[in-house]
């Protein structure tokens, strides 16, 4: 019915009112609007973010946190969508607090993708130029808190991929030549639908 009601509403340019009624339908009749909390919350908070509400989100990360592999899927774009608008307090949170139950869930595939957003907030600390292997193994000794219980080795084969991510994530960029061989009709500077930002690449 309240999927129904999503399309009747958005016909007629009330999605406002529509989010309204979720939460109040979420306040008084929870045992009835869980079934399907994952789907109505994620509508719920992203609306919250297009109006700039975003100290709201927090409050409707429960069921996710209750349910996360039954919402596996809604779970997932939510992150996307949280990733996307740099809501990254809630979308850290959110991450921490199901990490354990979808990347040890035989039901979902790639759960441990959940790990991906704790993995570079602990990066985004040690990533500098000049770093060194302490820097690499301080930064796995971090890690393995962070992803607590999930174990994390730490061996010379670990330190050497982490290195490589480093060195990688840290090379110098330039732009790109005006215009690119092989490409038909392409100009940068007219900036195209294919091509809203300059392009750049990594320099050897």
């Amino acid at each position: 019915m309240l999927f129904e009601l999503e399309g009747d509403f958005k016909k007629v340019d009330k999605t406002e009112e529509y989010i309204y009624f979720l939460i109040k339908i979420r306040n008084e009749f929870p045992s009835t609007y869980e079934r399907s909390s994952g789907y109505y919350d994620k509508n719920i908070i992203a609306w919250l973010i297009a109006n700039n509400r975003q100290a709201e989100i927090a409050l409707y990360l429960g069921y996710f946190i209750k349910y996360p592999v039954d919402f596996a899927d809604q779970l997932f774009e939510l992150v996307d969508l949280l990733l996307a608008t740099d809501n990254i307090s809630p979308l850290i949170s959110l991450a921490s607090a199901v990490l354990y139950n979808l990347t040890q869930s035989t039901k979902i595939y790639g759960g441990d993708c959940i790990a991906d957003p704790l993995i570079w907030q602990t990066m985004t600390k040690y990533l500098q130029q000049d770093f060194t292997k302490n820097n690499i193994a301080d930064f796995m000794n971090e890690l393995t808190v962070v992803l607590h219980p999930i174990e994390v080795e730490i061996n010379e084969e670990s330190l050497s991929y982490w290195e490589l991510k480093f060195t990688d994530i840290l090379k110098p960029f330039t732009r790109w030549l005006d215009s690119i061989p092989g490409c038909v009709n392409f100009n940068i500077e007219k900036q195209s639908v294919i091509c809203k930002t300059p392009i750049v690449r990594a320099t050897t």
